[in-house]
């Protein structure tokens, strides 16, 4: 991805799941060294800890599934030790409408569980919190250490 400019991912989810994530990851921005010496910005998924346990707190079926005052809380949480969150959903996300395919029980509720809702949570977030690109984090007065690293 930095051979094609990129300068910055957001593709590790640093928690256990039995689908994806990897529990071992940094929870916060840093910077990947490469083998041609270039280095990329890993921002990872949102997360934090409840109870000894990391759990995902802003994007995608954690943000639809968890209930809002949850997102709200974890968002805050991040932000009072000065982390970014990283919140995302899926453009499909926001139609409760899409077409469904056959799937079981689990993966039928992973799919389209409260799709319904999704639009409204996107709502509050944007009225409560204020959000940017990643860029403006990176070249910004709280993120701009981390300029010198890509």
């Amino acid at each position: 991805m930095a051979d094609l400019g990129f300068r910055y991912d957001s593709s590790i989810y640093p928690i256990h799941h039995d689908i994806y994530g990897d529990p071992g990851a940094p929870v916060k921005p840093h910077t990947v060294a490469l083998p041609s010496g270039r280095g990329l910005l890993e921002f990872p998924a949102s997360t934090v800890y409840v109870m000894g346990r990391r759990i995902a707190v802003a994007g995608g079926g954690w943000l639809r599934h968890f209930p809002y005052w949850f997102t709200r809380w974890g968002i805050r949480r991040l932000n009072r030790r000065r982390l970014p969150a990283m919140v995302y959903f899926h453009p499909w996300e926001l139609n409760p409408n899409i077409p469904r395919v056959k799937l079981d029980l689990k993966n039928r509720f992973r799919q389209y569980g409260n799709l319904s809702v999704m639009e409204g949570k996107i709502d509050r977030l944007l009225d409560e919190f204020d959000f940017g690109p990643i860029r403006e984090y990176i070249e910004g007065p709280e993120g701009g250490k981390m300029k010198a690293h890509l």
